[in-house]
């Protein structure tokens, strides 16, 4: 939530707006604010993204490296020992968020003002992501022995509201743009198998030739729908957020929302929400994700036809 302050004739001033769907901006209660992608934005890294959602902006970049599950156990004792066979790693172990507030975008995130932001984020990201099932098989290079471990990296250059919705929104864009590295599997000690990484960068695989894009289908973009007075909106302006008397953020992914599910549901704010309101804010998430998937669907194509014609060329 915001923290800047507003006089009580600023706030009612607000919410008797919102209240005659009319917010300061102009726009209606459902909309966003002008939102651009630009991804592949940083050389050094395996995937990247900036985003800009109103006043808020999102640097990402991500990077991989190898993930081998270690065993104490000799090879003996593995060979009979089921559970050992069947060792498969955590979503939690694959998938690491770590999001930081730079001072300069905003006057709260001073000091070590932004420390609790960053960490609820990063944990709320991370829990999003966490009932996509096609994940692990999909960093999953030999089975039970060797995995991608993606690291995801946020770096928050102005903060203007919808902040924790801008970074699902950069998270996603970025790991859509995600290259790894070409592996080779060569037999190593005790013929266990070793890999190996592909000195040639330009010999990469694009995430989304390998099987990691048959899990994009589940990647959450999370939607967050604030109450102000007796109405609903989504990417409120700081001056809205201070408006707000309770919040609920959902994560919705293409499977889920066909299937009327939610990946996450968490609830923020001071106030309580009555069953109703529950209830009337989780429809208005899903009719946003729909409008905003829509959108994102129709850059990523034009920017796959581009990359097309790139190639063509």
């Amino acid at each position: 939530m915001s923290t800047i302050q507003l006089s009580k004739t600023e706030q009612e001033y607000i919410i008797n707006g919102i209240h005659f769907e009319h917010r300061i901006d102009g726009r209606k209660l459902l909309d966003y604010r002008d939102i651009q992608i630009e991804p592949s934005v940083l050389r050094g890294t395996h995937g990247s993204s900036r985003i800009r959602l109103g006043d808020t902006e999102i640097l990402c970049g991500i990077s991989v490296e190898l993930y081998k599950i270690e065993s104490s156990k000799t090879l003996d004792e593995r060979s009979t020992d089921s559970n050992t066979q069947n060792q498969k790693p955590k979503i939690s172990d694959l998938l690491h968020f770590s999001l930081e507030c730079s001072p300069n975008a905003s006057p709260d995130f001073q000091g070590r003002g932004g420390e609790k932001t960053a960490e609820e984020i990063s944990n709320l990201l991370l829990k999003s992501w966490t009932n996509n099932s096609k994940l692990v098989s999909a960093l999953q290079i030999i089975e039970n022995k060797y995995y991608w471990r993606v690291y995801i990296d946020l770096l928050v250059l102005e903060c203007g509201g919808t902040l924790l919705d801008a970074a699902s929104l950069a998270c996603l864009t970025a790991l859509r743009t995600t290259i790894f590295p070409r592996t080779e599997v060569e037999e190593g000690d005790e013929f266990q198998p070793v890999i190996l990484l592909v000195d040639d960068k330009m010999s990469g695989v694009k995430i989304t030739e390998t099987d990691f894009n048959s899990c994009l289908d589940e990647a959450p973009i999370i939607i967050t729908i604030h109450k102000i007075g007796h109405s609903h909106i989504v990417d409120p302006s700081l001056e809205e957020e201070c408006c707000s008397s309770a919040a609920i953020r959902v994560a919705l992914s293409n499977k889920s929302y066909k299937n009327g599910n939610f990946l996450m549901m968490v609830k923020s704010g001071n106030k309580s929400l009555a069953p109703t309101s529950i209830k009337e804010m989780m429809i208005a998430a899903q009719d946003c994700f729909e409008a905003l998937d829509k959108e994102l669907n129709r850059v990523y194509q034009n920017r796959k036809m581009v990359d097309l014609d790139m190639v063509s060329s």
